[in-house]
């Protein structure tokens, strides 16, 4: 999305949206500036902004700080990747591959304070299978 310069405040709102965002709160966002202010630059940043960029320094200015938050982002993303495979590997029995006691008793804390703060009803089934032992390695 880009705004034009006669829109500025469009510019400055749709960062700060952006950045309350839950799901794009932490994507890189790129200012592209015709101008030296350093205070319409200090706006940008303070609404969210990751970097902003000169356009008046001309096209080959603008690689190396493209490539820095590319290379940001690819990082990022490969950090959450092995978070995710961590906690998945936390949260399971190597054996079964079945979420393990721990996993159950946060996802039954949270659906608990899901259902309370919507006002909603829960219900949970347990049932014990017994002679499974060969499946617990005993």
């Amino acid at each position: 999305m880009a705004f034009g310069s006669d829109d500025p405040d469009g510019l400055l709102d749709f960062s700060r949206n952006l950045r309350k965002h839950a799901k794009l709160f932490n994507m890189p966002l790129l200012v592209l500036s015709e101008s030296e202010n350093a205070a319409s630059h200090d706006q940008a940043y303070e609404a969210g902004a990751s970097d902003v960029l000169d356009l008046s320094h001309g096209p080959a200015r603008l690689l190396p700080p493209l490539g820095h938050l590319v290379r940001q982002q690819r990082y990022c993303q490969a950090t959450q990747e092995v978070y995710r495979e961590g906690c998945q590997n936390a949260a399971t029995d190597t054996l079964t591959g079945l979420f393990n006691h721990g996993y159950l008793h946060m996802y039954l804390q949270k659906q608990v304070a899901e259902c309370r703060s919507r006002e909603k009803d829960l219900a949970i089934g347990v049932s014990d299978i017994t002679k499974l032992t060969g499946l617990n390695g005993e």
